[in-house]
């Protein structure tokens, strides 16, 4: 992994964190790489962008809480791909099916909102941090 150093000890931390508490393989999958990522090959561990899974694995993701190519039970019922990488965001299926997409955004915004005003409120003090920890803000 040379050129890679802020990388390597990411990817370090994590094995050492996520290994000490689950049986790994190490598989890491990078959130919109960048282009020395994409189809590069690693030594230490195996990258979902590396040109195996680029050229030998079909790719099947719910991002946007939409599955671009339909339902992914058809893509799996096919059998035309021996190989299925399928990246699933749970944030997107918490609530019931029938649930409309801006009442899933408002509760996701919602949910983020509560955690940030609980960050700041455990983390600023005075006045601000005051009407943080009575809720009035």
């Amino acid at each position: 992994m040379v050129g890679f150093p802020p990388l390597r000890s990411f990817k370090d931390m994590s094995l050492r964190f996520y290994g000490s508490r689950l049986p790994l393989v190490p598989v890491i999958s990078f959130h919109c790489p960048s282009a020395t990522v994409l189809g590069h090959d690693f030594n230490s561990f195996i990258s979902t962008y590396s040109r195996y899974f680029f050229k030998e694995v079909k790719y099947i993701s719910d991002s946007r809480g939409m599955w671009r190519e339909g339902c992914p039970c058809q893509v799996l019922s096919q059998g035309l791909h021996p190989a299925v990488q399928m990246l699933v965001h749970p944030i997107w299926w918490g609530a019931s099916e029938t649930e409309l997409l801006n009442h899933r955004l408002r509760r996701l915004l919602g949910n983020r909102l509560d955690c940030f005003k609980q960050y700041l409120a455990e983390n600023i003090e005075g006045p601000i941090g005051k009407l943080l920890q009575e809720g009035e803000m």
